[in-house]
């Protein structure tokens, strides 16, 4: 707001009259905001654009494993280089997104006891504005156990004073949905009766209306939650400091509210009140010492440092991803050229890192504007990874019992079917491998999924097994051939061929060849996992397994199928660990395709053999 206006006020007045041209020094890449100032303070007159910045830099370049190992030995080398004598304030760190390494950079930086320039805070930030978010999110959504964790979670602002039984009732209670649901099962609870008797007064008022009338609920809403009159120790002052300039915020954004009278939904009030939240930067503690700068890459320029540390040069991070233009949905274009003069003019020495993985432990690639061709793969001296398997520590307590177990695993491995039956259920675990117990076979006339699932992968092994290389067949030989096959195999198990299967295989195959059409072919069928491990504190642990098939592109992409005779995993159950089958099939593509870049992972399974 405020450079919105210092633009208007440009446009009436011409300032400096004595100055016949302007130059920009060290600004580097203008917000469309910016530039709408700059244009009306310059008024015409001749302006250039100065970058300040070291000729000829000394560049090292490094690759880490993930972005946790590149900012632990960055922080490592610039404690080193502080103890060598150079000045904090001649030392930087970038990145293409710095807030996106913010919770990295403060655990790792904390470590080594770096004397860093923390990036300020939004009221967003601040318990007192996650609080509030957190109860417009509840009243949108209406009401999810999660939104209630949210609001009630200690330190967020509410007055809530729950027992830690009152606690334990909504973490183990059921996925209910609606106050009314939570009523039934909470309100016997004194503390919860007064939640939600909270909730429902607040929301109450919560409606469409105008700027002016959120403000005046924001403000009865501010009247429950009024911060003490000071800190309640000496020891937390800097703390209570903290939350009264967080609250000096928040009646900021009240005031400017209040000027406004058009009409808002509470889905477009939500919406406004999180910007508002988040474009409020709550001032920090001055200080007089030096401190080493965080900052992002397009803020080079304004100085030079006799250090720079640039981490996350990944391909979509740098040179960045624009966003489309919500009406023309054209997306502007970063200038490599200008950035990369702005990162090589920024130091004397640079130290330029990108990792391999992101935090997801999906693989990264390096940018292209750089050539990583002499890059040193860190060593992990300063920075070590939990293992990737724990042996021992668990349920089990009989030592003579871990121990043996951990003696057979090191020399066995495990299978990822075994691994994938651990993450899913450790009991079933324990009967399958630890007690070695086998189920009770079903007398049954039709096959098991166990036996169909072993005719369906020959049958897919032996039709493209003809097909690795040369034309494809068309589309109604294909079809004829699978049909031969699942005669053949069928036959051979003494069953007939059903209906179903046939019509399934058909329209299968049909989405095959149109995928393969595209420019992906099988490589690798049923192909055996590399030499794969996954590290413990007692050793590496062989993993073994079959992928059923990888497609890869003539420019080396790669996607890997696995063939499912039940249904898929879900998302959810991937992302929360309990499938790591395509976890594991990933990290073992990576050791067969070193060169390769993987872009998807499907499971074609029955009945519908859909790509997901």
């Amino acid at each position: 707001g405020q450079l919105a206006k210092a633009g208007a006020l440009a446009k009436k007045h011409l300032f400096l009259p004595e100055v016949s041209k302007i130059s920009l020094v060290g600004l580097g890449e203008l917000s469309p905001l910016e530039e709408n100032f700059i244009s009306a303070f310059v008024q015409g007159r001749p302006r250039e654009n100065i970058l300040i910045g070291a000729k000829e830099p000394a560049i090292k370049l490094f690759k880490a494993k993930d972005p946790y190992e590149e900012v632990a030995e960055m922080a490592a080398a610039i404690r080193s280089r502080l103890e060598a004598g150079v000045s904090p304030g001649d030392i930087a760190c970038a990145f293409p997104n710095h807030s996106q390494y913010l919770p990295i950079l403060l655990a790792e930086f904390e470590k080594v006891n770096l004397p860093w320039l923390t990036p300020a805070l939004s009221l967003a930030d601040a318990p007192l504005g996650k609080a509030l978010l957190a109860l417009l999110a509840g009243e949108l959504a209406g009401w999810e156990k999660h939104h209630l964790l949210l609001l009630t979670a200690p330190g967020w602002g509410f007055p809530f004073e729950l027992t830690a039984a009152e606690r334990r009732r909504l973490r183990w209670g059921p996925p209910l949905r609606g106050l009314p649901a939570w009523r039934g099962y909470l309100e016997e609870l004194p503390g919860w009766r007064q939640v939600l008797d909270f909730i429902s007064e607040a929301g109450a008022d919560f409606t469409a209306q105008t700027g002016r009338q959120y403000a005046l609920w924001l403000e009865a809403l501010g009247q429950k939650l009024k911060p003490q009159a000071g800190p309640p120790e000496e020891n937390s002052v800097e703390d209570w400091a903290w939350h009264m300039k967080a609250w000096l915020g928040f009646e900021t954004v009240i005031e400017a509210l209040k000027k406004y009278e058009w009409v808002l939904t509470p889905n477009q009030f939500a919406a406004l009140l999180a910007r508002l939240f988040a474009g409020y930067q709550i001032p920090k503690k001055r200080t007089f010492a030096e401190q080493i700068q965080v900052l992002s890459i397009e803020q080079l320029g304004a100085h030079s440092y006799e250090e720079l540390y640039v981490g996350g040069l990944v391909a979509g991070s740098f040179p960045p991803q624009r966003h489309a233009h919500w009406l023309t949905k054209e997306k502007t274009k970063a200038d490599e050229g200008k950035l990369t003069e702005r990162l090589l003019g920024a130091a004397a020495n640079l130290y330029l890192y990108y990792p391999e993985t992101d935090r997801a432990g999906k693989l990264n690639l390096p940018t292209t504007l750089i050539a990583w061709e002499d890059a040193v793969s860190l060593k992990g001296e300063f920075y070590k990874p939990k293992p990737d398997l724990f042996l021992g520590e668990g349920i089990l307590k009989d030592a003579e019992l871990t121990e043996n177990l951990k003696k057979r695993i090191l020399k066995e491995g495990l299978s990822v079917s075994q691994l994938n039956v651990y993450a899913n259920c450790p009991y079933q675990f324990y009967c399958s491998y630890v007690l070695q117990l086998k189920p009770l076979e079903e007398v049954s006339l039709d096959l098991d999924p166990r036996q169909e699932g072993i005719i369906l992968h020959e049958v897919l092994k032996r039709f493209w097994q003809e097909h690795l290389e040369g034309p494809l067949p068309a589309l109604a030989a294909a079809q004829a051939v699978i049909e031969g096959l699942l005669r053949e195999e069928y036959e051979k198990a003494g069953e007939e061929l059903p209906a179903g299967t046939l019509r399934t295989f058909r329209e299968f195959i049909r989405e095959d060849l149109f995928l393969t059409e595209q420019g992906f072919r099988p490589r690798y069928l049923e192909r055996r996992l590399p030499n794969f491990s996954l590290e413990t504190d007692a050793g590496p642990v062989q993993i073994s397994g079959f992928i059923d098939r990888i497609d890869q592109s003539p420019g080396g992409e790669y996607v890997l199928y696995d063939y499912k005779t039940g249904g898929a995993p879900k998302p959810a159950e991937i992302l929360n660990g309990r499938d790591v089958q395509i976890a594991a099939y990933l990290l073992a593509a990576k050791k067969l395709i070193p060169k390769g870049r993987n872009v998807g992972m499907a499971e074609r399974y029955r009945p519908a053999f859909s790509h997901p």
